[in-house]
């Protein structure tokens, strides 16, 4: 984890409880979605993790052959994810992100379909393998794309970010390295105080670097 521990007592005493809207084929999401994790093994957020379908988000669309077997794999785990909520499961769901994106962009797997089968042979996932290719799962992951799209929509990818305290939804924040837990307060601060200025559409700057992950 980046960074060092930090106490109540530097946030304000209170928790920041936030959705966040996902498809974990993407790199980029990966990354933000660790600076959330860290944050929450900190007690500094609550996060909710919920499904975003980058295959929905694309239909109709000709992807290059790589991008299309990611995006299969990746209706699999979203399959589980939805899944895991639907059954009241939901506190399972940031640890099977973790370990499949550990095992796709961390330990680079080559068949990303084969690390998933292989994570959900796991004691705590394994009641759940099954979901992986029940396709009346897709309409639930497609309810809450089609939530998270119209709350940050339209021009908008993977990751939506919504806070439980109001304000704007935003796609991103999209950042190339996992910052320390004293930088991720400052960067959670700074979204949060975006959120809540509803004149603000969009803040960016061109990606001339890779995401960072380790």
């Amino acid at each position: 984890m980046a960074g060092s521990t930090i106490s109540q007592s530097d946030t304000n005493g209170s928790v920041e409880a936030v959705t966040f809207y996902f498809d974990p084929a993407c790199i980029w999401t990966w990354v933000t979605s660790r600076w959330l994790n860290n944050l929450a093994e900190q007690g500094i957020v609550k996060v909710s993790w919920k499904p975003f379908s980058l295959t929905r988000l694309n239909r109709g669309k000709e992807l290059p052959a790589e991008n299309r077997v990611k995006l299969a794999a990746s209706t699999k785990a979203l399959r589980v994810i939805a899944a895991l909520d639907q059954a009241g499961e939901a506190d399972k769901i940031a640890s099977f992100y973790t370990r499949l994106g550990e095992a796709w962009f961390v330990k680079k797997s080559e068949d990303l379909e084969l690390a998933l089968r292989g994570i959900l042979k796991e004691p705590d996932l394994e009641a759940f393998a099954k979901f992986a290719d029940d396709s009346s799962l897709d309409e639930e992951v497609e309810r809450h794309h089609d939530a998270a799209f119209s709350l940050a929509g339209p021009d908008v990818g993977s990751p939506i970010l919504r806070f439980a305290s109001g304000g704007s939804s935003f796609y991103g924040p999209i950042i190339q390295q996992v910052p320390s837990i004293e930088d991720g307060i400052r960067l959670l601060e700074a979204v949060r105080t975006l959120a809540q200025l509803e004149a603000v559409y969009e803040l960016k700057r061109g990606r001339t670097g890779t995401p960072e992950v380790s």
